[in-house]
């Protein structure tokens, strides 16, 4: 499917860098601007991977590690899964 400039979402760099991570352990996802929202594209792609807890990479602000699941939520200010959905 080609797509056009008008059909490419904007995404931070935050979320290019997890998505970059994401390619790394084989996991594609692509920025089309349509219903399924970015943010839904990475929180699917890491929940349905059981990646949550692998290594994302080193957060330069606190020189730590960080997990997928803690990238996501400070890249978007909530929880990874959302409650209704945990334990189930």
């Amino acid at each position: 499917m080609n797509h056009t400039v008008a059909d490419i979402a904007v995404i931070t760099v935050g979320e290019a860098y997890v998505v970059k991570r994401l390619r790394a352990k084989g996991i594609h996802i692509y920025p089309v601007s349509d219903a399924f929202p970015m943010k839904e594209r990475i929180r699917r792609a890491i929940v349905d991977s059981k990646i949550e807890y692998a290594i994302l990479g080193t957060n330069p602000a606190t020189k730590k590690t960080d997990t997928f699941l803690q990238a996501f939520e400070r890249l978007y200010g909530e929880p990874l899964e959302p409650k209704s959905r945990k334990g189930a």
